[in-house]
């Protein structure tokens, strides 16, 4: 997991995460999938299997409105990181690192 923009070493923060999704053996699945289980068997099969969701992580470095003057005009001082979010974390542009989270 990163911690920092690889690009411009900014704290990444999060951005959203997905829905909980149970992470079944190939045999529990399987039988999940062919509807040959009860519900009885699928709750015990359920309180044993570990969960996990994905998060995305975002660079939240969008820069400043700061200018320098040159023969051109006025050019950014700092401008925004390319992996910048775009700033919608819920719906973000650029994804830095989508990273896989296990919930006991």
């Amino acid at each position: 997991m990163l911690n920092k923009c690889p690009l411009c070493s900014t704290p990444l923060i999060n951005g959203t995460s997905t829905a909980n999704v149970y992470d079944y053996s190939a045999e529990d699945l399987d039988r999940i999938t062919n509807n040959i289980i009860t519900a009885e068997e699928l709750y015990e099969i359920n309180a044993r299997t570990p969960q996990y969701y994905y998060r995305t992580r975002l660079c939240p470095n969008s820069g400043n409105g700061d200018t320098y003057t040159n023969k051109d005009g006025g050019q950014p001082l700092h401008p925004p990181c390319r992996n910048y979010h775009g700033g919608n974390t819920g719906n973000p542009a650029i994804v830095v690192e989508t990273i896989k989270i296990y919930d006991n």
